[in-house]
């Protein structure tokens, strides 16, 4: 019989930007299709570059909600043959006319999904980008008075390998004053 163990390979010292990080997700959510994108990492292990197909041409879909109402998760899954990560994508969507409801009934109903997540830490995160995620939940209400939520919740998930991976389309990284701008003009390309 084969002695198959999976070992530790490095230890953690956090830096201060770990230690001190923020919590929160921006009001503005990218997906697309993940049979649709090709990706590359650098040495460092970030998404460097993210090409769509184009033929037929693909695209990024925008999803703009309310702010302070996303959040994205990551939860170790125990499982028999190896650990996972369940990445979740949590959104409040709000919709009135007839292409709001259309678009996220397409989202609900899409298969292998990826998400690019801006935090609050100021990071893209990029979830479901090896295996992709799709939806696992949607609950609405019109509510009972003025002030109720009327939003769906929709929760985006599926299970990877790893946790999610920081984008990083440029020269700037995380952190710096032009890390966010930057890489989110180079995903509203895509869209």
């Amino acid at each position: 019989m084969a002695n198959c163990t999976t070992k530790i390979t490095a230890g953690l010292d956090p830096s201060c930007e770990a230690l001190d990080k923020i919590g929160g997700v921006n009001k503005t959510v990218y997906f697309g299709n993940l049979d649709e994108i090709t990706f590359t990492t650098d040495v460092d292990g970030n998404i460097d570059s993210v090409t769509l197909a184009s033929s037929p041409q693909a695209y990024l879909y925008k999803f703009i909600g309310k702010t302070k109402k996303n959040s994205s998760t990551a939860e170790l899954q125990v499982g028999e043959n190896t650990n996972t990560w369940k990445q979740s994508a949590i959104l409040k969507l709000y919709y009135f006319n007839q292409s709001e409801r259309d678009a996220i009934d397409a989202l609900v109903k899409a298969d292998d999904l990826v998400a690019f997540i801006q935090t609050e830490a100021g990071t893209i995160e990029v979830l479901g980008w090896e295996k992709g995620i799709r939806a696992e939940s949607a609950t609405g209400s019109t509510g009972v008075l003025i002030q109720d939520d009327t939003s769906v919740t929709v929760t985006i998930s599926g299970e990877e390998t790893n946790l999610p991976k920081v984008l990083k389309l440029d020269t700037s990284n995380p952190g710096d004053a032009s890390y966010i701008t930057d890489n989110i003009t180079l995903l509203d390309a895509l869209c």
